[in-house]
């Protein structure tokens, strides 16, 4: 019998997935699933959002750029304002999600056997692009007793050593929902320039950011344009996750070519998510104004102390409010 790749046995098991299947056994019995594995928001996406979204593709739906439609990648450099980022279109990606950007992220910036620095609590599926792409993780240890405390910048430093090719975080932190102040972003941003590091900044959560604290995005930091790269996504801001629409954003723009080459072999990003996403793009900064309020109230109402709730820790945070809750199986 032909023998599978010890690549493919030994990849990591996505932790979101790895239960869907005993779920829906459990559906089919009739058995009510509350689904805890998999960030799946449940406020509606914009009204009026998918009307018509066919109209230019009712004889066939075409290959698109394999960097992204062009008034796509428009539509993102103007939202990008509102964080005071001024991007040039040829400096954006377009992704098949986020997940597709910190892959080709990764496999642009370090070769097998090197190291990225990761903070934790940290998407789990971090672990499985990583592998994918022959790169170790060196993990920051922080408990949740504590809080999920974004760590120090001296952490950091003492993680780097002579393999480390980048430092790997997202801001808002994804699951603790910490968010990274101008001074730490700042703190790194000198730290990536000093060791010749690229900083990669998971940004899909920029818009839940709660109790007057301010997002601020990599993209702003000054001289440090050539270590800076953004990966960013539609789903989480618009709850349109299965659109699979994300970006990479850099103004390292060497790197962009290179990447490139993959996007290129994987053809073309889903151009339905595409004119999807540039009409979302466009909405009105009030939409998440009012987004954020009716999330925010009702957490709050919810979860006053923002401590101990049972067996649930339940962290004080700035950015997605999320109970963490052990779960024994």
């Amino acid at each position: 019998m032909p023998q599978l790749s010890d690549r493919v046995k030994s990849t990591f098991a996505s932790p979101f997935r790895k239960f869907l299947p005993l779920a829906q056994q459990a559906k089919d019995r009739g058995t009510q699933v509350i689904h805890l594995n998999i960030g799946q928001p449940d406020f509606l996406m914009p009204k009026g959002s998918l009307d018509g979204i066919a109209d230019d593709y009712l004889k066939y739906i075409p290959y698109g750029d394999a960097e992204g439609q062009m008034p796509l990648r428009k539509a993102w450099c103007v939202y990008y304002e509102k964080f005071g980022v001024a991007l040039k279109a040829d400096e954006l990606i377009i992704t098949c999600g986020a997940s597709e950007g910190i892959y080709f992220t990764l496999m642009a910036v370090a070769d097998a056997g090197d190291e990225i620095i990761v903070p934790e609590p940290f998407y789990a599926n971090y672990n499985g692009f990583c592998q994918m792409a022959g790169v170790e993780i060196v993990s920051i240890f922080s408990a949740i007793e504590d809080g999920f405390p974004i760590p120090d910048i001296d952490a950091f430093e003492k993680a780097i050593g002579p393999k480390t090719k980048a430092i790997l975080l997202s801001n808002p932190n994804n699951p603790s929902g910490k968010v990274y102040d101008l001074k730490m972003l700042q703190s790194l941003a000198h730290l990536a320039k000093k060791h010749d590091l690229f900083l990669l900044v998971d940004e899909a959560y920029s818009e839940f950011i709660y109790e007057n604290y301010e997002f601020n995005s990599a993209l702003t930091l000054p001289g440090i344009d050539k270590n800076v790269v953004v990966i960013d996504s539609i789903s989480k801001r618009f709850n349109a996750c299965g659109v699979r629409v994300g970006a990479i954003a850099s103004r390292n723009t060497d790197l962009l070519q290179h990447i490139a080459r993959y996007s290129r072999l994987r053809l073309s990003p889903p151009m339905l998510g595409q004119t999807f996403a540039t009409r979302a793009l466009k909405l009105p900064a009030e939409y998440h104004v009012q987004l954020r309020g009716g999330i925010c109230r009702p957490a709050r109402n919810h979860t006053p102390t923002a401590q101990s709730d049972g067996e649930c820790l339940i962290p004080r945070t700035r950015g997605r409010l999320l109970p963490l809750c052990p779960v024994a199986y």
